[in-house]
């Protein structure tokens, strides 16, 4: 299996396994109002992988200098497909860097922040929130 796909697949299958695997409407090519079509342009692409009663799935590409706006986001758990920089910005105004590896998969608590990509290399992030 290639080894982009490989962490895609255990993103899916995590959220397979909260969903109880059935029930689930597959959405993709949405994206919110304000978000981009294609990375580069200042807006991280935002693509619907999986949404249900229980969770949102979605993928993130952030390229270069690209961001996504200030707002509440709920508890989640990240899954990084490419090494970059990420710059995260609280409400409050403090920042936190963070370079991450690809497969690398984190917890993030719920809270209101924008993230930018700080690096020189586009940034795919799987992200998956529960409702």
């Amino acid at each position: 299996m290639n080894r982009n796909i490989k962490p895609l697949a255990r993103s899916l299958a995590i959220s397979l396994a909260l969903t109880g695997g059935f029930g689930f409407a597959l959405a993709q090519g949405n994206t919110p109002a304000g978000s981009a079509d294609a990375p580069g342009n200042g807006q991280a692409v935002f693509k619907v992988l999986l949404e249900n009663e229980k969770v949102l799935v979605y993928e993130n590409i952030f390229a270069p200098g690209d961001a996504i706006p200030s707002q509440f986001r709920a508890h989640r758990v990240v899954q990084y497909l490419d090494s970059g920089t990420l710059r995260r910005t609280m409400a409050d105004g403090t920042t936190g860097d963070r370079v991450v590896q690809p497969g690398e998969v984190a917890w993030v608590e719920a809270g209101t922040f924008s993230v930018t990509n700080i690096g020189g290399t586009t940034v795919r992030v799987v992200v998956t929130e529960l409702k």
